[in-house]
């Protein structure tokens, strides 16, 4: 059944601040921080927009670490059209104690993607995020440090972008990040052809071996 809200009323409801008994804290970097789990997240969609969508865009991994990039749809009845938001969820092999990686990478995308239409944004507003986004600062400009240099590779920017500028992107997630993508090597270095100084080492120590 589809219930048409203008839109802007539709992103007022999503925006709502949720009450205590729907938020959890966790431990991140030395600070204790409030946010909603993925299921949480999905009832909220629920209750406001029943025909919303969601699909994976892709899974990737690389060293050791998973990235999912999840979207989330919604339909806008005053243009009869479905607006689609994009998020990722970062998940180290080896790091998750609850759960299997892939499925909690998909949910920290999934909550991600709802956050940029309004779901739990509050939670990121509270004093307690703005000291840990300062803590945070170095590592972010790091990797924005990585993306400039081109030593990450393209099509993760927007996604990263996406990630910083929706204020969630977590410390240990943030340092997880640059550790991966710092390791990945650009194209034009991956694809270089072994040097001819080393070829001809080789060669003549092949020479020598047959000399002897």
């Amino acid at each position: 059944m589809r219930i048409d809200l203008g839109w802007r009323s539709m992103l007022r409801k999503l925006n709502r601040v949720l009450p205590a008994s729907l938020v959890k804290q966790r431990k991140e970097g030395g600070f204790t921080l409030d946010y909603i789990e993925w299921n949480t997240a999905a009832d909220i969609l629920d209750d406001v927009t029943p025909e919303w969508q969601n699909y994976i865009k892709s899974v990737q991994v690389i060293d050791n670490t998973v990235i999912v990039t999840v979207g989330i749809k919604l339909y806008n009845a005053e243009t009869s059209e479905w607006i689609s938001r994009e998020n990722v969820g970062i998940e180290k092999i080896g790091s998750a104690d609850v759960g299997d990686i892939a499925s909690n990478a998909f949910a920290m995308a999934f909550k991600r993607a709802a956050t940029l239409f309004g779901v739990g944004r509050h939670l990121y507003k509270a004093p307690e995020y703005a000291k840990f986004r300062q803590a945070t600062e170095s590592q972010l400009k790091d990797i924005l440090s990585l993306m400039d240099s081109n030593a990450i590779p393209e099509e993760f920017h927007a996604p990263i972008k996406g990630l910083i500028e929706s204020g969630n992107f977590e410390y240990s997630r943030a340092e997880a990040a640059i550790n991966t993508y710092s390791k990945v090597e650009p194209a034009d270095k991956a694809d270089k052809p072994v040097s001819k100084k080393r070829s001809a080492t080789k060669d003549k120590s092949e020479d020598s071996s047959k000399a002897a």
